[in-house]
């Protein structure tokens, strides 16, 4: 039950300012290119780096070029995997922070150029990184390099399709889910159902990300409406325009982030890395998964094709040390779940379904496959941007 009355929207638009959240890469909607078809590149992901004969390791290049999102994000990858990744094996790790869609775009051009891709790993969002399989833009992973994919829970794993023989083309390396965040001040409790979100009490004081995320599998649950590749979303797109007057704010994560700390907004839908990081300075929320559950989502690792030998295999010993039991105290200082089931996490992870660490756990979450993503994100923004004009 609501407690009190928050801003208005024209309020809520206007915010901005710095505050410091943990801003997961592909959980506000902004970045990836709405383009599900595949191009010039196919969709056979590419030939893995074969072992060198007798076992030998191929000549370490001096570097290799990983792409990284900035600030926090590129500060625990160092800390955690590139820099033991560097005392280990002796090669050096150059990170840029350019965004992820601009460094595939340019993977993209080298690819069709048949020149050298501008990263040796690429770090992004799984559903990004599909997309890049889809196009024929990577060079799969080799299970006997890297070594951590076995202990990886099946959610770790692509889902290329019948059409694809490519097993790992890329891996997921750790998921987070986009639950229910309120203000305790403002909300004495939060309700059971989503369905509550569509009750007049709440004005205008509830927020969500762009473009459906975190929210259009839900609002698919509550209708009964299949994710599917040629599904009918007709009833989605109608509980969408009924919610539309509650919404007081469509955002980003850090403005979703301020406006339910602050109190401009009663109850949000983001992930839940944000809430808990604020929880830690304070901030009066808390966060749970009402029924029917919540969305969840991954970021995942690739190798662009176009790399020597040498640079392809030692790329792909990186991503072997991200996917390995390095994940435990990197994915802690991130607030998200590692997907290596071998993993230690802590305390406040376990049996807790927002942080999935079993295969039980998965199932009491949302996961949109990918393909399904892909094919149909250009038709879901539109739609979205109709009803919520942003």
């Amino acid at each position: 039950m609501r407690n009190g009355k928050p801003g208005r929207r024209d309020v809520l638009k206007a915010m901005g300012g710095s505050i410091t959240v943990t801003a997961l890469a592909g959980c506000s909607g902004g970045g990836e290119d709405g383009d599900g078809g595949s191009s010039d590149g196919g969709s056979d992901g590419g030939s893995s780096p074969a072992p060198t004969e007798g076992g030998s390791e191929p000549a370490k290049p001096e570097k290799i070029v990983v792409r990284a999102w900035g600030g926090s994000w590129q500060e625990s990858l160092k800390e955690h995997i590139s820099d033991p990744f560097t005392e280990e094996t002796g090669v050096a790790v150059e990170h840029t922070t350019t965004e992820d869609i601009v460094v595939q775009n340019k993977i993209q051009q080298s690819v069709k150029q048949d020149r050298a891709p501008p990263v040796n790993v690429q770090w992004s969002t799984t559903n990004l990184s599909f997309r890049a399989f889809k196009r024929g833009l990577m060079a799969s992973l080799n299970p006997d390099i890297v070594s951590n994919l076995d202990g990886l829970f099946d959610q770790a794993k692509p889902d290329t399709g019948e059409e694809s023989d490519v097993e790992w083309p890329f891996a997921s390396l750790y998921s987070y889910t986009e639950p229910l965040t309120w203000n305790t001040d403002l909300v004495d409790s939060a309700p059971d159902s989503w369905e509550a979100w569509w009750d007049d009490e709440w004005g205008d004081s509830l927020g969500i990300y762009g473009r459906g995320t975190g929210t259009l599998p839900i609002v698919a649950t509550l209708t009964g409406t299949e994710i599917t590749e040629d599904s009918d979303f007709s009833a989605v797109w109608e509980k969408y325009r009924d919610l539309e007057p509650n919404i007081g704010l469509v955002g980003d994560d850090t403005n979703l982030t301020q406006g339910v700390r602050e109190g401009d907004l009663s109850m949000v839908c983001m992930v839940v890395a944000n809430t808990v990081n604020i929880q830690r300075e304070d901030a009066p929320v808390e966060y749970k998964i009402p029924d029917p559950g919540a969305a969840m989502n991954r970021d995942a690792m690739y190798t662009p094709k176009g790399q020597s030998e040498s640079e392809l295999y030692w790329s792909q010993k990186y991503i072997n040390k991200a996917a390995g039991t390095a994940q435990g105290e990197w994915a802690e200082q991130l607030g998200v779940t590692p997907l290596n089931e071998n993993v230690s996490v802590p305390d406040y992870m376990k049996d807790n379904p927002a942080f999935p660490t079993t295969e039980k756990d998965f199932e009491k979450l949302i996961l949109v496959p990918p393909r399904i993503e892909v094919a149909r994100a250009s038709e879901w923004e539109q739609k979205f941007k109709e009803i919520f004009g942003t």
